[in-house]
This record gives C-alpha cells, sequence and structure tokens, in this order.
C-alpha cells in the first residue's frame, strides 16, 4: 500500500503534523507515504486566496526539514517520500521554475495539478457563482488545456486529480473524447504518470479522479499509474485503498508506480498483498 499524496496544517486549509499521518500509515499498513505538501502559490491571481491554499516560500525549507527528519526516525517501521504538489499556471511559468529550483534535488517527486481557471479555482465552492455564469464546456476546455501545457513542460512527474472540475458534479455537455486524447496522448508521450486520486469518493461527486472511462483509456494507452488519498486529516489516509485496487485491477492494472529522487519504480499489487 502506498499513499503519495497526503497534506498536513502547513496547507492551511487541513489538520494534524507530519508525524500525525506517518502514524495513521503505519496503522493502516502502508509501506509508503508520501508528503505531497501544496507548493506555494504566491504566483496566482489576486483573486485566488492563497494564503488559504498553501504555506509561504518561506516556510518551505522547513517542511522538508521536517519531512527528512521523520523519514529518517520512521525508516524502520516505513518508507517516507517527500514531494510538492504545484498548481500549474501558465502565465506564472518562469516564476515557478525559479521559485521550485533550490528544492529540486531534495524531492522524490513533484506532483503538476490544475486548480485554477481565469482568476478563479474549479475546486473552491466559494467561486460556485461562476459554473453558473459560465458555459461549463468552455470552463473544461480551459481546465484540460493548461493541463495539456503543464504535461509538455515535460518538467512533472505526476498529474494529479486530472478531472477535478467534476467535484461538485458539474459536467460538461458531452464527453471531450478528443481533448482527453490529446492529453492523454502527451502523458504518454513524455513518460508521465497519472494519479489515481481517492479524495473524489469523498466529494459531492463520490467518484475517483479520475473516471473509469479516462483510466480505462490509460490503460489501453499503457499509462503508468500512481495512488493517492489526498488526504487533509490523518483519518483520511489510505482512505478506499483496498476497493480501489479492486477497482483497478477490473480495468487490467498490474500495479503502481512510486518514485525515489525523481525516479519510477514499480509496485505490483501482487506484492503489496504480502506481510
Amino acid at each position: 500500500m502506498l499513499d503519495h499524496h497526503v497534506h498536513t496544517k502547513r496547507c492551511r486549509h487541513a489538520e494534524g503534523i507530519e508525524e500525525d499521518y506517518i502514524l495513521a500509515a503505519i496503522r493502516e499498513n502502508l509501506k509508503v507515504i508520501g508528503f505531497n505538501e501544496h507548493f506555494p502559490m504566491s504566483y496566482l491571481p489576486r483573486s485566488i486566496p492563497v494564503e488559504e491554499y498553501a504555506m509561504d516560500l518561506e516556510e518551505f525549507p522547513e517542511y522538508i526539514k521536517e519531512a527528512t527528519r521523520l523519514r529518517e526516525a520512521y525508516k524502520e517501521e516505513i518508507t517516507v517520500k517527500i514531494s510538492t504538489e504545484v498548481d500549474y499556471f501558465e502565465p506564472a511559468w518562469k516564476q515557478i521554475v525559479e521559485f521550485l529550483k533550490p528544492f529540486l534535488d531534495q524531492l522524490d517527486y513533484i506532483y503538476g495539478s490544475v486548480h485554477v481557471v481565469d482568476d478563479w479555482a474549479v475546486d473552491d465552492e466559494r467561486f460556485s457563482n461562476k459554473w453558473q455564469d459560465n458555459d461549463k464546456d468552455i470552463i473544461y476546455g480551459k481546465y484540460y488545456k493548461a493541463l495539456i501545457a503543464m504535461v509538455r513542460r515535460g518538467y512533472f512527474d505526476v498529474v494529479g486529480h486530472l478531472d477535478l472540475p467534476k467535484k461538485f458534479g458539474h459536467h460538461p455537455s458531452a464527453p471531450m473524447d478528443g481533448i482527453l486524447d490529446v492529453l492523454l496522448d502527451a502523458i504518454k508521450e513524455n513518460d508521465m504518470v497519472i494519479e489515481v486520486n481517492t479524495a473524489g469518493l469523498r466529494k459531492p461527486i463520490r467518484e475517483i479522479y479520475p473516471s473509469r472511462t479516462i483510466l480505462e483509456n490509460c490503460f489501453e494507452k499503457d499509462i503508468k499509474i500512481t495512488l493517492g488519498s489526498d488526504a487533509h486529516e490523518p483519518s483520511h489516509v489510505g482512505y478506499e485503498f483496498n476497493s480501489t485496487i479492486e477497482f483497478l485491477k477490473e480495468i487490467g492494472f498490474e500495479g503502481i508506480y512510486t518514485f525515489n529522487k525523481r525516479q519510477k519504480e514499480f509496485a505490483s499489487f501482487e506484492s503489496m498483498d504480502g506481510p
């Protein structure tokens, strides 16, 4: 069992410290836990309440330091991975690279995700009026185009919660097969990994990110996957992983990928069944 996506109170919208999550992972018999704290978001538009979404940049070294300390302290019980979830925003690309550069050699993997379309966050209910005032097809189109641009940068290791805009049950008027095909082909071409994110099961949509249809297409294209709970409290660690692994097996997947210093490592579901 490998959970590559947990947050702590450092992100301003989660509960608990790193050690709480490690202890929860040990109780769940996880072999690996990955701290994937939101990277500071000062580069986003002013309309975005970044102070509620992530730590400040000057706090990031302390996050790395504490995760590194705990990795050593608990090395006999669990493997601790250190990562960050970077919110991709095309106009700020150079700034993102500049901010991340000092930390690259300390990270096991980097998530790239998109939350912001234009000047609002698609998964923040405080912007729900945007869903009423704008064409859903256009919103989804902008979101997927941002993901395509992110993937083509060739900078990130994992695509986080790929169909996030469905969180509150908003769907495009028709399947967006064309643009999704372009996105998945770009992911394959750049040898990126797609996250299977169980947080959607806790949200109004009550569905894993991404959908079964998208995951079936991933399997057909031989795209690699990983697994994350997107935990925002210790009780979320490993959330619904047993049923999710069975779901992935039904599709045909035989395992998931973990990372070590930005290098992929395959972990079969069969190996996870052992003691």
